[in-house]
């Protein structure tokens, strides 16, 4: 009986070890044949899975006899699923599965700033555009405005021009803030004596993307584009609606209440940004002077947008700011001044521009801008006002001819400072227009070869 009892066994486990199977696999680039690393191969139904290796290989065991799905996935890659019998003719056999590369990620990334709104692949000059889940993230870091967001690319400069008020100014390519031009939805967003404290003062939370062009654009965008172009692009309301509430607080008793709406019906679409940020001044290395000001930021900017047909916009937008920064000795801003802590660096500035764009396809485009901005700097042997008027007005036209895509425009900038004289005494007054003609050819010989050349021309009174 004993003997029968252990044959029954010994047979048992024989069969249930024979049923547990072992699929082997090297997972690989449909194009390239490059094997994929940290590729996910998975049988869902039994909850087994693995992870491919530096090689691409990957093995599950202890798989029962039958038919299995098996399911395979990588980021950035179509999924593919492959239903397999065990047990298998060959127990070694090592199947190659090919995995098809996802272009439509890459397709729906469409650069603006060339003024042609070519897929990234396409077009002959290096852009770099932030979006997606890096662009929230640096939002969520830093919600008060894009300082944080530009600073970490490369080639990209954060420059602190100032300890006391916390300014930032952003250098591409080594050169100065002032060669950079900075854009929104391709429409100049401030230039002259406007562009201090601009950085400190935009934030991201409707932003769509980030284009960065490093590198002279001055045939399109004129001579404030020799270091480069950073052009913000916004968010476009959908038929789903969008609401977004973002709250934040430092460590360093900085407080952030930001809200963006947008949404779009038939003929007629919305947006609504508002974005508030509140710093205590802070002494960081305990020097007696501050290190982070006390600041007040707040930001409103409404977006009307009238959709004609599938191919042509209307849209009408104001931002409005008002920045109030005070740093300098700590007892000052206490308001413990005495004759030996008395320093203060105060700054105080009003924005108030529109944004006007007219948009028939690819075909033609009319941009304008008015922007007033007042900013007044006080200090203890020192105080300044000025106010500066400026308009940007932009026609351009794209066409194609044969194997080159052309665009071609006209824009006229305008800039009015006025300076109280009774606080500098000084005459710096200025009022002056600049208008340009440009054109851009992008030629295209081959399916692999883009060669751009552009010419431009500017007349300043």
């Amino acid at each position: 009986m004993k003997k029968i009892f252990l044959i029954v066994i010994v047979v048992a486990t024989t069969t249930t070890a024979y049923s547990q199977n072992t699929f082997k696999a090297k997972v690989v680039d449909e194009q390239n044949k490059q094997p994929l690393f940290a590729a996910t191969v998975s049988i869902d139904t039994l909850q087994l899975g693995a992870i491919t290796d530096t090689a691409g290989l990957v093995a599950i065991k202890y798989i029962p006899n039958g038919k299995f799905k098996i399911h395979f996935r990588n980021v950035g890659y179509n999924e593919l699923r492959k239903e397999i019998s065990f047990p298998l003719a060959n127990p070694n056999q090592v199947f190659e599965i090919e995995l098809e590369p996802n272009t439509k990620e890459l397709s729906e990334v469409i650069v603006q700033t060339t003024r042609t709104n070519s897929r990234i692949e396409e077009i002959p000059i290096r852009v770099e555009v932030i979006e997606g889940e890096e662009l929230n993230e640096k939002g969520n870091m830093k919600p008060s405005n894009i300082s944080m967001l530009l600073s970490e690319g490369t080639g990209i400069q954060s420059q602190q021009t100032s300890a006391v008020n916390g300014n930032v100014s952003i250098r591409l390519q080594g050169l100065g803030g002032k060669y950079t031009q900075i854009l929104k939805d391709g429409i100049l967003l401030y230039g002259g004596f406007s562009q201090g404290l601009s950085i400190m003062q935009i934030p991201p939370l409707d932003l769509q993307q980030v284009e960065v062009i490093k590198g002279s654009s001055s045939s399109l965008y004129g001579s404030d584009a020799i270091a480069g172009i950073i052009n913000l692009i916004p968010k476009k309301p959908q038929k789903k609606r969008e609401l977004t509430f973002l709250i934040n607080q430092t460590s360093l008793f900085g407080s952030d209440i930001n809200a963006y709406f947008s949404q779009r019906w038939k003929k007629f679409g919305f947006s609504f940004l508002t974005a508030n940020n509140f710093q205590s001044a802070q002494d960081v290395n305990h020097d007696g002077f501050s290190d982070l000001p006390k600041s007040k930021t707040l930001n409103l900017a409404p977006t009307f947008y009238y959709y004609f047909n599938p191919k042509t916009t209307l849209q009408f937008g104001v931002i409005t700011t008002y920045d109030n920064r005070k740093g300098g000795d700590m007892k000052v801003l206490k308001n413990e001044a005495d004759s030996l802590h008395k320093f203060f660096d105060e700054n105080i500035s009003n924005r108030i521009s529109t944004q006007l764009k007219f948009q028939k396809g690819k075909l033609f485009i009319l941009k304008n801008n008015v922007s007033y901005f007042d900013r007044e700097i006080n200090q203890p042997t020192f105080s300044f006002i000025g106010k500066q008027i400026s308009s940007y007005t932009e026609g351009t036209f794209n066409f194609d001819f044969k194997k080159n895509q052309f665009v071609t425009g006209i824009n006229f900038i305008t800039e009015n400072f006025l300076e109280d004289s009774s606080r500098s005494h000084l005459q710096r007054n200025y009022n002056y227009f600049t208008t340009g003609i440009f054109l851009q050819d992008d030629w295209k010989p081959t399916e692999k070869l883009t060669i751009e050349a552009g010419l431009r021309t500017d007349y300043q009174n």
